[in-house]
């Protein structure tokens, strides 16, 4: 059977079912094969989030490469590459969980030094602060939503701990898991508390399903359930 042809249109309404509209800052991690064959592949994408957010709103896309800020991002798919390599595009600081945006409040992602990945004084930390919108576009929150560490670093998980790595050009602290007490994550736990909030927008595509939802919202929702329980977040073994 031939895979489902995905075109601009399709995309534009996909969007609108996740509820992003015109000056939304809009942070997305992306599966593209969820989409099938996309005519125009990751350009599309991009003009169909540039079209719905307009030139108010702001894209940021992750650009993780756990060595250098300099570097490419490692392994995080065409539509975070293309938005990378943009003229206007600009790139924040962090050698671990660095950000590229274009947009409004591009130069914004300047203002965090780089010395920390996730926790206060992170890129998710500005991010929050700007009322952005995570878009997980055709992935689930197991597969895209790394803002979930950063609230664990929030919330001090226990399973989880400090550690100082000699990452280019600056070192910086990540807050990874203890050697000691190996975990496996549920991040998709979180969809049924989104949910019960309210807060989730999700839409179905041809190979999978996007959601979206307020960074600020999903704080609140999953600090809550880490208060409860610290080990909300894994797999009970």
């Amino acid at each position: 059977m031939p895979l489902q042809v995905t075109r601009s249109e399709d995309l534009r309404q996909h969007l609108q079912q996740l509820g992003l509209q015109e000056g939304d800052n809009v942070v997305v991690h992306s599966r593209l094969l969820s989409f099938g064959l996309i005519e125009g592949e990751a350009a599309t994408v991009l003009q169909a989030l540039q079209q719905t957010i307009g030139p108010t709103g702001t894209l940021i896309v992750p650009t993780y490469t756990f060595a250098s800020s300099a570097a490419p991002g490692t392994d995080m798919g065409p539509l975070s590459e293309l938005v990378r390599q943009q003229p206007d595009a600009v790139r924040s600081r962090c050698p671990i969980h660095s950000h590229a945006a274009i947009g409004r409040l591009r130069d914004r992602l300047t203002e965090p030094d780089g010395s920390v990945s996730l926790g206060p004084g992170s890129d998710f930390d500005l991010m929050q602060r700007h009322d952005c919108k995570l878009l997980l576009l055709g992935c689930r929150f197991s597969q895209g939503a790394t803002f979930l560490h950063h609230l664990e670093a929030v919330a001090h998980v226990p399973y989880r701990c400090w550690v100082d790595l000699p990452t280019e050009p600056i070192g910086c602290r990540y807050y990874s898991r203890r050697q000691e007490q190996p975990v496996r994550e549920n991040f998709d736990a979180v969809i049924p508390w989104m949910m019960a909030t309210g807060a989730l927008q999700q839409a179905d595509c041809p190979y999978g399903r996007s959601y979206c939802m307020r960074l600020r919202d999903l704080a609140a929702c999953v600090l809550a359930q880490l208060d409860i329980n610290p080990y909300a977040l894994i797999l009970a073994t």
